[in-house]
């Protein structure tokens, strides 16, 4: 592993100050999203949230290599996030985190639009005109389908605090990481309050 690198990506590195830097935000989105809904709002161990934006950072850079393969490229504005579009999250959040939930935003955006371009490809479908939601569908599942066989070629580490497998499923307990957010990979109440507050997402 790269010094300070979350994961590393082929020959991409991402670094945990952007993945820390992100993860503040989705875990203040998670909450604010959890509320509006009604759902209940349960504190979790901040490393959940880590796991979170490292997995929204592999699907991404999973795309753009594979869409690179193939030589598709999409439009910065098939995924650029409207500010409007999530203003009323900001505003739940704080203004101090509308930057990186317009960059969680946007990673979600452009790997759901690079998935749709790869898999309209390999079903040769005719993108010239508007899809049906049947087709578009159809096209994310191959573009997934593709991206994952694509995956396999790539060299992917992951820093085995995060207990990440490359495709993102969690794996078994492994050691801890350091403030600001920090813990076990299996979390529970009991666990989560014995945690100092700054590792906690809450």
């Amino acid at each position: 592993m790269h010094p300070g690198a979350a994961a590393v990506v082929g020959d991409t590195r991402v670094s945990f100050d952007e993945v820390d830097t992100l993860s503040v935000a989705y875990c203040q989105a998670t909450l604010a999203i959890s509320e509006v809904q009604g759902s209940p709002v349960t504190p979790t161990q901040g490393i959940e949230s880590r796991r979170s934006v490292v997995g929204l950072i592999l699907q991404r850079e999973l795309a753009r290599q594979a869409a690179d393969s193939l030589g598709i490229e999409v439009a910065p504005a098939a995924y650029v996030a409207d500010a409007q579009s999530y203003e009323p999250l900001v505003a739940a959040v704080g203004d101090e985190y509308a930057d990186e939930i317009s960059e969680l935003v946007e990673l979600t955006g452009e790997a759901t639009a690079l998935r749709e371009a790869i898999g309209a490809q390999q079903l040769e479908q005719d993108v010239s005109e508007l899809l049906t939601r049947q087709q578009v569908e159809e096209a994310q599942q191959a573009g997934q389908d593709y991206i994952t066989e694509f995956a396999s070629g790539v060299e992917i580490d992951i820093d085995p605090r995060l207990a990440l497998a490359p495709d993102g499923d969690v794996l078994a307990e492994t050691g801890s990481l350091s403030a600001p957010v920090s813990g076990d990979a299996v979390s529970s109440v009991e666990s989560v309050d014995a945690l100092p507050a700054a590792q906690v997402c809450r």
